[in-house]
């Protein structure tokens, strides 16, 4: 266990101090940054969403935001203009410079998505933010990535990222859900989000229902062109499913 949170044990309503820091730590320690290093595969929907929108890839300069151990560097840094990756995690960032020694070394760097100093307002036509690397940071550093998101992406440009759908809620696995047996459901459906500890790594997920992302995504200047479920189909808003894991693919307007 790590920091200062024995998380399954908190007493607060789903939310832990000092998280961002705490997750952090996670995503550096030793054994994760080596599994993150041996994933290669896409997701169904990103496979699905990346060939729908194969011509724009190709031609456009990307950034891959929380690249973690290089799993979709794979996929993109040949088949795009031009590649560049960060992550918050030095270690990922150390784990993707052994993996593609042949890239350069400015290809892969530490970075911040709240922050992405050194990155040009709209310098990039695709902008992946994959493995739900958003849902890592607090509420309201989540509305000031999407920002910045934006900021880098030119006009017309093309967002893919991932997120936990709070419809995962209760969970099927009575581990997991006893380890968030003090989540506030009213609170959670007051305000459409919630912060929950996952299963694996105890870190601290921010889960969201679609339609509330949404909104938050047209208040950031995005309009959503496809959200995929799980299994990389339309996703069904009439008649939510339980996965724990929705994509969008959004254009900046």
């Amino acid at each position: 266990m790590l920091g200062a949170v024995a998380m399954q044990d908190t007493k607060l309503s789903g939310f832990v101090d000092n998280f961002d820091e705490h997750n952090l730590q996670v995503y550096n320690l030793t054994g994760v940054v080596s599994d993150f290093g041996d994933r290669s595969a896409l997701y169904p929907a990103e496979a699905v969403l990346l060939e729908k929108y194969r011509l724009e890839v190709e031609n456009a300069d990307v950034l891959d935001i929380g690249v973690g151990g290089g799993r979709t560097t794979l996929h993109l840094l040949a088949n795009c203009r031009s590649y560049r990756a960060v992550d918050y995690a030095p270690g990922m960032i150390d784990v993707c410079h052994r993996r593609f020694v042949a890239c350069p070394p400015e290809t892969f760097a530490v970075g911040d998505v709240r922050a992405l100093t050194g990155h040009a307002d709209g310098a990039y036509r695709f902008v992946l933010l994959s493995g739900n690397s958003l849902d890592y940071i607090g509420h309201d550093d989540r509305s000031k990535a999407l920002r910045e998101v934006r900021r880098v992406l030119a006009r017309d440009g093309l967002f893919l990222f991932s997120t936990h759908s709070l419809h995962a809620y209760p969970f099927r696995d009575p581990v997991i859900q006893a380890r968030n047996r003090h989540a506030d459901a009213d609170r959670m459906a007051a305000q459409g989000w919630y912060h929950l500890v996952d299963y694996a790594d105890r870190v601290v997920t921010h889960y969201i229902y679609p339609h509330v992302q949404l909104r938050d995504l047209a208040a950031a200047g995005f309009a959503t062109l496809d959200v995929l479920d799980l299994k990389g189909r339309p996703f069904d808003f009439s008649s939510p499913p339980d996965d724990w894991m929705v994509h969008f693919m959004c254009r900046a307007i």
